[in-house]
């Protein structure tokens, strides 16, 4: 795993860009498009989070193929009702890939179909409620779900 992180400030309607070399000191074949042999990663992420930690983008590529082989991924689920309704709190121990919130009844997830990466938690509003949710969260390669 490599990993680097970078604060930086962007003004609105504004944008930057950056290498994997250039974040990481060095070169790395990070999505595979030079073919060097092998992928050298399962999974190529970057993410921009807020001053709070908060994922606002995130994109994740997949150079060897998405692999959905059913393994434990320590995926889990809490449920919070704050000042601004009910809200999701999810994280993971190993890639929990195309995580899908089901409820119960009423209501519905502010985002849903995400991938999940160990080391960045996930808060998702849970819109339209008037009681504590039920239902399920899983994801696609994963041996199990989370009951609600």
């Amino acid at each position: 795993m490599a990993k680097a992180e970078r604060l930086v400030d962007i003004p609105a309607r504004g944008g930057l860009t950056f290498s994997s070399a250039e974040l990481l000191g060095r070169f790395f074949d990070a999505t595979s498009a030079y073919r060097f042999g092998p992928a050298q990663h399962r999974i190529a992420h970057t993410a921009l989070l807020d001053s709070a930690g908060d994922v606002i983008a995130d994109a994740i590529h997949h150079p060897a193929g998405r692999d959905v082989t059913p393994v434990e991924t320590g995926l889990s689920a809490e449920i919070a009702n704050g000042p601004d309704g009910w809200v999701l709190h999810l994280a993971t121990e190993r890639p929990a890939l195309g995580v899908q919130i089901d409820l119960e009844g009423q209501g519905r997830p502010a985002d849903n179909g995400f991938h999940l990466l160990p080391g960045y938690p996930r808060r998702i509003a849970l819109i339209g409620l008037s009681r504590r949710p039920e239902g399920r969260v899983r994801a696609l390669n994963d041996v199990s779900s989370v009951r609600l």
